[in-house]
């Protein structure tokens, strides 16, 4: 199933450092090309507007859509980079990091996607009702209009490459050592973690910020896992961001967007316990039924051909 398909291609251990290897070259070195000619312009543009914001990395004084797309631009270099790994040093189908199938879901990844909106969302009312001092309507038609169009492009990309590569190689990866779904989940819920603590909005609470992160990391993972695909977690992960990116935004938030409203101050104790209560809920909507571990022969048809 989901954690044999790695079967399909070359498993060898030194196909998974260099696999590794690459997707972090593409992802943090190629990927930040453009970032980096940014940073350089705003040091000898001789423009005092222009400057580096040192908390969040993003130049100051430029049209925050410059930064959001040169940010989110270093995730297309990712999937290209995990695209190259998955065909040619490990020599299996691309898709075979989110299905086991010959198509996707669109069914499951478009339940994922509205199940976790409507969640994210009724979490937003609720943390509105009851502190509505931290919420600042912002719409600015002008600005955001065009900034939708950005995000509806770039957010997805976004998840979708994270989910790729957390949640579809190393998962996989990580399955040859062990099958138990509790302690993969966990484990890859902590790899998750460490790359999103370097985001400004975890100096307003590390601790439950971090907790925040390694729980949505590690229940992504363990959804993946029940499914037996990936297509509620890019779902999920899509809806989660772009709700933020278009809806309610933090001030500080690593990807600034003009959105409707702007949270100027994170509750991270509010933000932790609502998501627990959003995975119950998403679990419960989606994922209560028993796992199949027999498929039917004609579902069993549909699948890779190994």
């Amino acid at each position: 199933m989901f954690l044999d398909l790695p079967q399909q291609g070359k498993t060898e251990w030194w196909r998974y450092l260099f696999g590794f290897a690459v997707v972090l070259f593409f992802w943090f070195v190629l990927g930040s090309l453009v970032p980096v000619a940014l940073v350089f312009v705003a040091m000898f543009d001789g423009d005092p507007a222009t400057s580096i914001d040192m908390t969040t990395g993003f130049v100051t004084g430029i049209d925050p859509m410059v930064n959001f797309v040169s940010l989110n631009l270093s995730f297309v270099v990712m999937i290209a980079g995990l695209l190259l790994t998955v065909k040619f040093v490990h020599k299996r189908p691309f898709r075979s990091l989110i299905t086991p199938f010959k198509r996707l879901n669109r069914t499951r990844l478009l339940q994922g996607f509205v199940v976790y909106l409507l969640l994210v969302a009724l979490s937003s009312i609720v943390e509105y009702l009851t502190a509505p001092d931290i919420y600042t309507f912002t719409l600015d038609w002008q600005r955001f209009l065009p900034f939708v169009l950005l995000i509806l492009l770039f957010t997805p990309i976004q998840t979708t490459a994270e989910e790729l590569f957390f949640r579809g190689y190393l998962l996989q990866t990580t399955g040859h050592f062990s099958r138990n779904f509790v302690a993969l989940s966990l484990f890859n819920g902590f790899i998750f973690m460490v790359p999103h603590l370097t985001n400004p909005e975890v100096s307003s609470g590390p601790l439950l910020l971090s907790l925040y992160y390694w729980g949505i990391g590690a229940f992504f993972a363990f959804i993946t896992l029940r499914d037996n695909g990936l297509e509620l977690a890019i779902g999920a992960h899509a809806a989660n961001n772009m709700y933020a990116a278009i809806f309610a935004n933090y001030t500080n938030s690593v990807l600034p967007t003009d959105s409707i409203f702007t949270v100027t101050e994170l509750n991270p104790l509010f933000g932790l316990l609502s998501f627990v209560v959003i995975a119950a809920l998403f679990y419960l909507v989606l994922l209560r039924q028993p796992p199949a571990f027999e498929l039917p022969s004609a579902v069993q048809e549909q699948m890779i051909d190994e």
